[in-house]
């Protein structure tokens, strides 16, 4: 997965773009891992599943999510590629 030796190895969202379709959400990603996106407006509330993602290149992205869905975002890995 990530590779604590090597300070470039992480998941981090990398750009969160809002436009009229809505909002993009881009990340670092890793070919053949799952990641769940998920959103909250109330911390002490939970967190619901905007969408899931099995990456195919290193910088992921899902587009035109609802800004209503949440005022926080987070990206979660879900399933990892299996050595």
């Amino acid at each position: 997965m990530t590779d604590p030796q090597d300070s470039q190895s992480r998941l981090r969202i990398v750009q969160v773009l809002n436009d009229s379709s809505g909002l993009t959400l881009q990340w670092t990603s890793i070919p053949g891992v799952s990641y769940q996106i998920e959103a909250t407006n109330d911390l002490s509330a939970g967190w619901v599943n905007v969408a899931t993602l099995t990456a195919e290149v290193m910088l992921s992205e899902i587009p035109n999510i609802d800004p209503t869905t949440g005022l926080d975002y987070r990206v979660r890995v879900i399933t990892a590629v299996s050595n």
